[in-house]
């Protein structure tokens, strides 16, 4: 087998952009453990897994938490600055991150925009590997790390923007989500995600925000342009968050 020098660059373990934590994650999923299943016996594969099925419970597990974290963390080193980009953080000075991870995506930030500082909001075991991550960076200066559970726990106040993400396979999994702590904050929610999900319909219903489609980058950039643009817009729908939260 021959790399070619985009196979070397994510797929060797020393270079700084690989991504084999992200595709090392597969291995624990139902589907890649039934087909090494398949290739071991030349058999069809069960459909039982030993491993836990209740994500939330599996991310207390501190070397599950710490895999899963790596494997989003090496996705983020590309989508963060690329996001980070895309928005217009001018007016704003303390960034959100709920449920952030590894705090990459808050890392991208503050790297964009330097008079930005970020705090991501983690719970145990997470927060520790964010911490440790963020130090890696060279950002725990302007990033800190605060424990604690978004389903549970109130938000940290001070900060003016919020940032919430969220993948496809996840819908349905995490309900209430992080939307309502920024709709409790009075400010306008801008959600990117799956289309149909607790978080997008409540946006609609409430009309205090916009969502975006998984992958509309046109769509996002016109979303933060007219919310830029249109400062009473913006201020109603913080307000009719609010009232809805």
């Amino acid at each position: 087998i021959r790399l070619t020098p985009l196979g070397r660059e994510h797929f060797v373990a020393d270079s700084p952009y690989s991504l084999r934590a992200y595709y090392a994650s597969f291995r624990e999923r139902p589907v890649c453990r039934d087909l090494v299943e398949v290739l071991k016996t030349d058999k069809p594969a069960g459909w039982a897994s030993t491993k836990p099925n209740d994500w939330l419970t599996a991310m207390l597990d501190p070397a599950f938490a710490a895999g899963f974290t790596a494997a989003m963390d090496s996705r983020g080193l590309y989508l963060g600055p690329a996001a980070a980009r895309a928005l217009d953080l001018a007016g704003r000075r303390h960034l959100l991150d709920i449920a952030g991870g590894s705090g990459i995506y808050a890392c991208a930030f503050v790297d964009q925009h330097p008079h930005l500082t970020a705090t991501v909001f983690e719970r145990p075991p997470v927060d520790a590997v964010a911490a440790r991550a963020i130090a890696g960076r060279g950002f725990a200066d302007r990033v800190r790390v605060q424990d604690g559970d978004m389903l549970r726990n109130p938000l940290p106040g001070g900060h003016d923007v919020h940032l919430i993400s969220m993948r496809r396979e996840m819908t349905g999994v995490v309900v209430p989500g992080k939307l309502y702590g920024a709709m409790a904050s009075g400010r306008p929610a801008l959600f990117v995600g799956p289309e149909h999900c607790e978080s997008a319909d409540t946006i609609r219903q409430a009309d205090c925000g916009m969502t975006v489609r998984l992958g509309d980058v046109d769509g996002l950039v016109d979303a933060l342009t007219r919310l830029a643009a249109e400062p009473d817009l913006a201020l109603g729908m913080g307000e009719r968050g609010r009232a809805g939260f």
